[in-house]
């Protein structure tokens, strides 16, 4: 078994509806199968890349859209993380991972006002 803390990436609403569903219907035979969720375990991610996969489960869903505050949360995390590297890196690494949220190419210059609110947060 794996040591340490395990991170749900993708996947939250399923595993709470299940959670629920089993609680809630705890005499029912029919629903024992959502006991057992079939997942996949990355090991070793750096938190820019689990946001890329955070992100691209999150396009395939088409529940929510991603908002403006969702943009400037994932930037000032960025941040925050990378502050000590300078200005350019931290925008450089926010622009990757919300051009792989929006599966687009954007430049510092395009993502300004989200980058600028990250800063200021």
């Amino acid at each position: 078994m794996l040591d340490g803390v395990l991170y749900l990436i993708g996947g939250n609403h399923v595993v709470k509806a299940c959670k629920e569903l089993l609680e809630e219907e705890k005499e029912n035979e029919e629903f024992r199968s959502y006991s057992n969720i079939s997942a996949d375990v990355f090991l070793g991610l750096s938190p820019e890349q689990a946001k890329m996969i955070g992100n691209h489960h999150n396009r395939k869903t088409t529940t929510t859209k991603v908002l403006f505050q969702d943009q400037v949360l994932q930037a000032r995390e960025i941040y925050l993380k990378h502050r000590e590297e300078g200005e350019d890196a931290w925008k450089e690494t926010a622009t990757i991972i919300l051009g792989n949220l929006h599966e687009r190419t954007y430049t510092k210059k395009s993502l300004s006002l989200v980058l600028s609110v990250a800063y200021a947060t």
